[in-house]
């Protein structure tokens, strides 16, 4: 027997707004700094993440990244507060589930060879 599941976050409308492919993006383009990179690092197209992260903003009511297209920052794409704060919420709640499943696994092997 094993332990699965699946972790999504909701608005107050019981809309889906972040699961893990969503997490994926956001956590590539924190690690890049670019929407592009992100999305040829995840081998998504560029246009499936831009729609990905406008329905995160569109349902949540917050920007999730900030772009800068000219001067100094030229290119850059970064996660504003917002975006950071679900990032780490999702990260958060992944690892309890996943140290459940830990613990829960470690008893039940436990209890298999009483």
């Amino acid at each position: 027997m094993r332990f699965n599941y699946r972790l999504w976050i909701e608005n107050e409308r019981g809309e889906y707004v972040l699961g893990e492919g969503s997490f994926l993006i956001l956590k590539e383009i924190q690690k890049t700094g670019s929407l592009s990179k992100a999305a040829r690092n995840l081998e998504m197209s560029y246009s499936y993440v831009w729609r990905k992260i406008k329905k995160i903003e569109r349902r949540t009511g917050f920007k999730i990244v900030e772009s800068f297209r000219g001067g100094r920052k030229k290119g850059e794409t970064h996660l504003t507060e917002y975006g950071k704060s679900l990032l780490s919420l999702y990260e958060r709640v992944d690892k309890k589930i996943r140290d459940l499943k830990i613990e829960e696994k470690i008893s039940t092997n436990e209890r298999n060879f009483r």
